[in-house]
């Protein structure tokens, strides 16, 4: 057994945090070993992760440049992205983006107040780091709030980036995409990556940043102008085999723009009032210290992160600290892990409130979490957990779990369990002194404001051989409770006269109920020594229980998607790919403002990608391709979003 030895360095992070990594298999099939799904972070195989996991490997990543990230996430099973231009957002089983937990080398992001800071998830991809620092992606599917509290109710994106290196390397890599048509806005990206040793075996190195910049589409409702640049560095020390401590640091910025007659319509309507030109620069400070340690008694893993948000020309600022902490150790056939997590937020907002003076806000929020995975015998493994979570505003709240996985013979797995999710109300909807201004109504908050709760069942059929043949189908049903909406405020708690445009106050309250359901299902093969084909599909069917759209979508998603790629390497230097995504007819109109706002159900439509790789020597790498190869139009007239028509790209990239 391996002897760990204590230092009064390592004594001092015993309980800081587990950072999420969990383990999935490459869509090549080579059954790389990451990490579990589990608590204790332990390596395993695809095959035996208590969820449902995919990955995207880096190679998938360096196929082609990226928008944003749901366009690295295009094509995963139960994952749908929703809204054309830099709006996408990303949902998965039917839940959407607010219910999905991001993080970076398993430390949370801010995504429940951040994104509204940022206008969605689509702009939130200015704190993602660039594809040449980024070893995987791991996406989770169905809630994770047993481990991860809050916001992790549809599931959980983690964004593994590299290891610092023991040899210094890196790499310099451009691309550029230009578009068919002119009314769209031309894009341009450089990355950076390097590494290394500092002191040979204790202490290392790595920095990345990017920088990118899209111009504005002269199409109504299209991408918007902006520019990113996001810089991380990361310092690692290893004072023996049995500690590592990491300082990571990180800057980003971003800057979006829109002009009427550009990308804004300079109609006026009745929800958004008369246009006009719109400008917002955002910026992002992250700093993180984390801690691995091996003791006689197990495994410790911690961190503590800080971020500031902000928003300089409208005066708002989101500071999160985030602590978290937890020990695992091996008791017979038990693997138990015991955790804590500390989470401050505080927001001063000088421009959103409209109805008081209040611009400071404050919320914490504690929990502890104990998970346990018994391998009962050689073929079955139960996962157990629980965690709770106590919030100064809304108070406790219990989230248990139970997983198993059965390796029924060699090649065939199956898995399943039981799972909860909740998401705590937005920092702003529980204060009734805060609200907003809109032509819908005034929105105030209200300080009686439960969790959003959810109780999901899943069972899986995997088959993985030694051919490269791999598949599988996953069943889920996902039951939704005290969905989070606004509703006529009463006059007890708001105003009751019409704001300057005519309606009347509004309030946020628990109202409703909602089922979401459906497969997911993927295959992937070799056709020969040159050929291989993946394909995935995903049924997705959702519907409001309860309140005044009942019988109506949760979500407007499509219920049919389809993603196939044929991959072909023609030889060591030189490989191909074609990919066409089919996305179904959108569901029905969810109901109230969001339908009259965008009444719009868009078609079923396909779109093709083409690329290819070609290797000059072991340096430099050249890629170019095609995107939406036959030119399919998506306007918002007829989808309610738009999208680039055909646009050619090339990147290049130097490795040393």
């Amino acid at each position: 057994m391996r002897k760990y030895r204590i230092s009064p360095i390592s004594i001092s992070f015993i309980f800081l945090v587990t950072p999420l990594s969990f383990f999935v298999n490459a869509t090549d099939n080579d059954n790389t070993i990451i990490v579990s799904a589990n608590a204790n972070g332990q390596a395993s195989s695809t095959e035996q992760a208590p969820a449902s996991v995919t990955s995207i490997s880096q190679n998938q990543l360096e196929k082609k440049p990226y928008r944003d990230i749901a366009d690295m996430l295009q094509g995963i099973p139960g994952v749908t992205t929703t809204v054309g231009g830099d709006h996408k957002e990303i949902n998965i089983r039917g839940m959407g983006s607010a219910y999905t937990l991001y993080l970076i080398d398993g430390m949370r992001i801010d995504s429940r107040d951040s994104s509204r800071l940022f206008d969605g998830s689509g702009q939130m991809n200015a704190w993602i780091p660039p594809v040449s620092a980024i070893d995987h992606i791991e996406v989770i599917r169905g809630p994770m709030s047993s481990l991860y509290g809050s916001d992790a109710i549809g599931g959980v994106i983690n964004i593994i980036t590299k290891k610092n290196a023991k040899k210094w390397q890196g790499s310099i890599g451009s691309n550029l995409t230009v578009q068919e048509h002119s009314d769209s806005g031309d894009i341009f990206q450089n990355d950076f990556f390097v590494t290394g040793p500092l002191v040979d075996n204790i202490l290392s190195m790595q920095a990345y940043g990017s920088y990118s910049k899209r111009d504005e589409d002269e199409i109504y409702n299209g991408y918007r102008g902006s520019k990113r640049e996001n810089v991380t560095g990361k310092v690692t020390y290893t004072p023996t085999d049995e500690q590592e401590i990491s300082l990571t640091a990180n800057h980003t910025q971003q800057d979006i723009s829109q002009m009427v007659g550009k990308s804004i319509s300079p109609e006026c309507t009745y929800y958004s009032g008369c246009p006009s030109d719109f400008r917002k620069k955002a910026e992002v400070n992250r700093f993180s210290v984390n801690h691995v340690g091996y003791w006689a008694i197990g495994k410790t893993d911690s961190y503590i992160q800080s971020e500031d948000y902000s928003i300089n020309s409208q005066d708002i600022d989101l500071k999160n600290i985030n602590m978290r902490s937890s020990l695992s150790s091996n008791i017979g056939s038990h693997i138990l892990t015991l955790g804590g997590e500390l989470s401050i937020k505080k927001l001063h907002d000088g421009y959103s409130n409209q109805i008081s003076d209040l611009t400071n806000l404050k919320r914490t929020e504690k929990s502890l979490f104990l998970e346990d995975s018994w391998m009962t015998t050689e073929d079955f493994t139960l996962t157990t957990g629980v965690r709770l979570d106590h919030d100064n505003q809304f108070g406790d709240h219990w989230s248990p779990r139970m997983y198993g996985v059965w390796n029924v013979a060699s090649d065939w797995t199956v898995k399943g369990g039981v799972s909860s999710g909740f998401k705590a109300p937005g920092i702003t909807e529980t204060d009734p002194h805060f609200g907003s201004v809109s032509y819908a109504g005034d929105v105030y908050g209200n300080p009686n404001l439960k969790p959003e709760k959810s109780i999901t069942q899943e069972l899986g059929l995997l088959y993985n051989n030694d051919e490269g043949l791999s598949g599988g189908v996953t069943l889920f049903n996902n039951q939704f409770k005290d969905k989070i909406t606004t509703t006529a405020c009463p006059s007890t708690q708001c105003d009751p006269f019409p704001n300057p445009y005519g309606a009347y106050p509004l309030t946020y309250d628990n109202v409703g109920k909602a089922v979401t359901r459906g497969v997911e299902a993927d295959l992937n093969f070799p056709v020969n020594d040159k050929v291989t084909v993946e394909n995935n599909y995903t049924y997705t069917y959702s519907q409001q229980k309860s309140g005044e759209y009942k019988g109506k979508p949760l979500t407007k998603l499509p219920k049919h998607q389809f993603t196939s790629t044929i991959n072909y390497e023609l030889n060591e230097s030189l490989k191909t790919w074609l990919t066409v995504n089919f996305r179904g007819k959108d569901s029905d109109n969810v109901g109230g403002t969001e339908q009259a706002i965008l009444p719009i159900r868009a078609p079923s439509f396909a779109l093709f990608d083409f690329g290819t790789d070609y290797s000059v020597n072991k340096n430099i790498d050249v890629k170019a391709g095609i995107s939406n190869l036959l030119d399919k139009k998506i306007r918002y007239d007829n989808y309610g979003y738009t999208e680039d028509g055909r646009r050619f790209w090339v990147a290049v990239n130097y490795a040393f």
